[in-house]
């Protein structure tokens, strides 16, 4: 469905200032989060398709979770 979502991240201790970013349907959206934030809203279209949803540190490149834990886990919730 079409609408507005909040994406929450689960974060490290660092905690950061830095952008989550959205990929749907192969456009990127992205919001930048200050230093302790864990989420962002975004106006999703609807459709199916692939859904990625990532936080990036200010001034760093993208990494990936590499092991089973929850940093990286992200809630996707509804707004309206």
């Amino acid at each position: 469905k079409a609408g507005r979502y909040r994406a929450s991240i689960v974060r490290d201790d660092e905690q950061a200032a830095g952008r989550i970013f959205v990929r749907f349907e192969d456009k990127i959206q992205s919001r930048p989060v200050l230093p302790g934030g864990d989420s962002a809203t975004f106006n999703l279209p609807a459709g199916t398709g692939s859904l990625e949803i990532w936080f990036q540190e200010d001034r760093k490149k993208r990494t990936h979770v590499t092991n089973n834990g929850i940093v990286g886990n992200v809630v996707l919730t509804r707004l309206d």
